[in-house]
């Protein structure tokens, strides 16, 4: 047991591993961050699609100038919709970056196994570890930090960090953007439908209050 290195101590064995770990651990995160952008805008573009068919047959029920250009308005931000998205190509780039994680987690088993550990054999996992990286898509900063933030709470380790304020910050933004993704089309959608058919709406409206308030 004496030709084992102290790797506690070794300099070069740490930084390796540790870069390897992080960079792995950021893949992931970026593969997962993709994936969920892939589900989001199929989510997203099923709703327009049904929000769109909806418009389109009250424009055949009352044709209305309005509604039938916010008809065609959205119809064309679906078509751009979709377009974007199959330019992107999410899960195809998600299912390369977990390949990529997958091969960085093989190289730290190996990094692991080793039982001597000198420049040469460091050069040698150095080497494979470009060489992983550079046939994968760079992954965003925001994916490191949330790796370190869902490391420390992995951990439970206190304390607030920088990675883990900016984790919580993209979370709280990621929310919103969805929020309005979905709620302004249907607001605005809601909001031309009652100007276009404001007379049978209050119609409606009077028939209820009739029916259910007679005595008012």
């Amino acid at each position: 047991m004496g030709s084992e290195p102290k790797r506690s101590t070794n300099d070069s064995y740490n930084s390796l591993l540790t870069a390897v770990f992080k960079t792995m651990y950021s893949k992931m995160n970026a593969a997962e961050r993709l994936l969920l952008r892939h589900r989001f805008v199929q989510r997203l573009n099923i709703y327009h699609s049904c929000l769109s068919a909806v418009l389109g047959i009250l424009t055949i029920w009352h044709s209305s100038l309005i509604l039938t250009v916010y008809s065609v308005i959205l119809s064309v931000v679906l078509v751009m919709s979709i377009t974007y998205q199959n330019s992107q190509n999410y899960l195809e780039r998600s299912r390369a970056l977990d390949k990529c994680s997958f091969q960085l987690r093989q190289l730290i088993t190996g990094i692991k196994a080793e039982t001597s550990f000198d420049k040469s054999k460091n050069a040698a996992f150095y080497k494979s570890y470009q060489s992983i990286i550079e046939d994968c898509e760079h992954h965003l900063q925001i994916d490191y930090h949330t790796a370190m933030a869902r490391e420390r709470r992995f951990k439970k380790e206190p304390g607030v960090t920088f990675s883990k304020l900016i984790y919580r910050a993209d979370v709280v933004r990621y929310f919103i953007i969805k929020v309005i993704l979905f709620s302004a089309p249907t607001l605005l959608s809601l909001a031309i439908v009652y100007i276009t058919q404001k007379p049978r709406i209050d119609n409606i409206l009077r028939t209820l209050k009739q029916l259910f308030y007679p005595n008012i």
